[in-house]
């Protein structure tokens, strides 16, 4: 295929897991780029998952590289057995793209598919920022690290966007991230830490951005505006939503908060992101004593009725990453509470660029959040003002420029 036609934007990140944060990036970054790829473009959104993909989000799939090197759900002793030779085919493929050799060593029509997407691409757009960690290597760092250097290899140009990197936890991880990044044409990160932390290592300084995760909106008007068609929460109450993904103790402690701060004129809407968050609702629930409550799926809301459900909040609070991103999207006050640096980084990150770190708590002790929430009820109006003065200050023109980068990289 001649160098004229690789027209298509291949986009890679985590998707086909059904994690929610993953699925609401993607929805906002397709809407991102079908408004500035131009003419004559395709999206190839690779997920390992490609099947449910194509049905959430109405976009071209093909399996992602992770699938392609471990195609079961799990990775027995027999897949890593088998791993250098897919491997060995994996590379070897490539080599005849490069050289313009049409054959594909496999008789899968996925597998193909996947080869035919990544030599019809003259974009990678790598989104979607929680994979450059040495929390998530197979389906994060070394795969990234593997398709950044197939389309590095190939030629083609290389895009970073909304990315937190780190922490690491061996000297290893952070060198293949490093090589990683170091072959994108633009790097934009979603936290300062990763920012100082590229700009110390002198990676990519010419081409690196601060903006925000790829999940925030700027037509926050448009989603408010939306009807829902299903809300419980009566108007009567002051809808306070929960999202909690680590159950156990942490659980319990939120369970004890809220059986504190429940009152006549709250209702307690817990929200649920991934299928763990059920059990930590449960538990709760058996630790509170709530008479207005309600339990949101949020999976099984569209995306615009789900930003639009946000506007309807209070407030927020919980340990999940896009809870708090949607919350403060919609000018919605958001406590968040993080247990390991990895969380650390993403909401300590979020909370700064919005200036709310004082509701950003390392511990989710009952007291402390019962303290913490007593504190932002006296001050919500004020520290409305503040979200949405740091939106407009300095969130916007850092979206609109990473936004007016990432176009300059496509039209050349």
């Amino acid at each position: 295929m001649s160098r004229s036609l690789k027209r298509s934007i291949f986009v890679a990140g985590g998707y086909g897991k059904f994690h929610f944060g993953d699925d609401i990036i993607l929805d906002s970054a397709l809407r991102l780029l079908r408004g500035i790829k131009g003419e004559g473009r395709d999206l190839i959104v690779s997920s390992r998952e490609p099947d449910e993909t194509r049905l959430i989000h109405g976009c071209n799939t093909v399996i992602s590289i992770e699938r392609l090197l471990f195609p079961a759900s799990g990775r027995s002793f027999f897949d890593y057995f088998l791993l250098p030779l897919r491997l060995s085919c994996l590379l070897l493929n490539v080599f005849f793209i490069r050289f313009g050799i049409p054959f594909v060593i496999s008789t899968s029509r996925s597998v193909k598919d996947f080869y035919s997407a990544v030599s019809s691409s003259d974009v990678l757009y790598c989104v979607g920022g929680g994979y450059l960690t040495s929390r998530f290597r197979f389906g994060g760092i070394y795969s990234k690290f593997l398709l950044c250097f197939i389309f590095s290899f190939l030629g083609r140009k290389i895009i970073f966007s909304g990315q937190t990197v780190g922490p690491f936890y061996n000297a290893i991880d952070g060198f293949l991230a490093g090589l990683a990044l170091g072959m994108a044409k633009l790097i934009v990160v979603r936290d300062e830490h990763s920012y100082n932390f590229l700009v110390g290592k002198r990676i990519a300084k010419n081409n690196l951005l601060l903006s925000v995760d790829d999940a925030i909106e700027l037509d926050q008007a448009r989603f408010a505006s939306l009807e829902l068609p299903h809300f419980p929460a009566s108007n009567s109450f002051k809808n306070i939503g929960v999202c909690v993904h680590k159950f156990g103790d942490v659980s319990e402690s939120f369970g004890r908060f809220l059986k504190s701060f429940s009152s006549n004129e709250h209702n307690i809407v817990f929200l649920v992101m991934q299928e763990n968050d059920h059990t930590c609702v449960r538990q709760m629930l058996a630790a509170s004593n709530l008479r207005n409550f309600s339990i949101i799926d949020m999976r099984n809301f569209r995306f615009d009725h789900l930003r639009a459900l946000f506007s309807r909040f209070y407030l927020t609070i919980g340990t999940r990453y896009h809870l708090s991103v949607l919350s403060l999207n919609s000018l919605v006050p958001n406590i968040s509470v993080y247990y390991d640096e990895y969380y650390k980084i993403k909401l300590a990150g979020l909370a700064r660029q919005f200036g709310v770190t004082e509701f950003c708590l390392d511990d989710g002790a009952a007291e402390r959040l019962i303290s913490t929430a007593a504190d932002l009820l006296k001050r919500r109006e004020n520290t409305v003002v503040t979200i949405k003065g740091k939106f407009e200050s300095e969130v916007e023109p850092r979206i609109l420029a990473a936004k007016d980068a990432i176009a300059k990289i496509l039209s050349s």
